[in-house]
């Protein structure tokens, strides 16, 4: 018995576990949108309340997994009447679909700390895959002594229209919003031990 215990023992000290589960640390990190107002001027917004978790595989990045949910009443741009025609029936209708979120599929390693990601966005009722670019740092510790591990660098640019956000009003010949809306996601992880 005793024999058993410590081979079991050494087993796990020669091949430790590949994966670890680490959480988003939402105070160091963002997750920002920038849309075109009149094709112009820029309006740039976040959610405020957002969470997830990452698998991180030490061993091979390309096994990891990324699985992030947005509270979109929390949708913040600065501008309360803006703010409220986001959540409303002609944008992301909150009421009805609270949350959006990003599950990845794919994540390849390109070269050194530069991952591609590729996974599904989910907005409303609309699910469509999505890559972009991120920049893995080294793990670092806190003040405390615990891991952490920063993505940096995510853009990406979707077309709102073809995740049900409509809205789709005219001034002066331009449109009020821009189809095309940048997002920017700068994630810091924070080891769950």
């Amino acid at each position: 018995m005793i024999k058993a215990a410590l081979v079991a023992l050494a087993v796990l000290v020669a091949f430790p576990a590949a994966a670890a589960t680490w959480d988003i640390d939402t105070s160091h990190s963002q997750m920002t949108f920038t849309a075109r107002h009149l094709k112009y001027a820029k309006v740039k917004g976040n959610f405020k309340v957002w969470s997830g978790t990452v698998v991180l595989d030490e061993k091979d990045i390309t096994k990891s997994t990324v699985d992030v949910k947005f509270d979109v009443k929390s949708i913040d741009s600065g501008n309360e009447t803006r703010d409220n025609d986001l959540r409303g029936d002609s944008f992301f209708q909150a009421e009805k679909f609270p949350h959006a979120t990003f599950k990845s599929t794919k994540i390849e390693k390109l070269k050194d700390n530069i991952l591609k990601m590729t996974g599904d966005l989910t907005i409303k009722e609309t699910t469509k895959p999505v890559t972009f670019e991120v920049e893995m740092s080294p793990e670092f510790k806190d003040g405390g002594g615990r891991p952490h591990v920063a993505f940096q660098g995510g853009e990406l640019t979707i077309n709102r229209q073809e995740f049900g956000l409509k809205f789709n009003k005219l001034a002066e010949g331009s449109k009020i919003v821009s189809d095309e809306i940048v997002l920017n996601v700068e994630i810091e992880l924070k080891n769950k031990k």
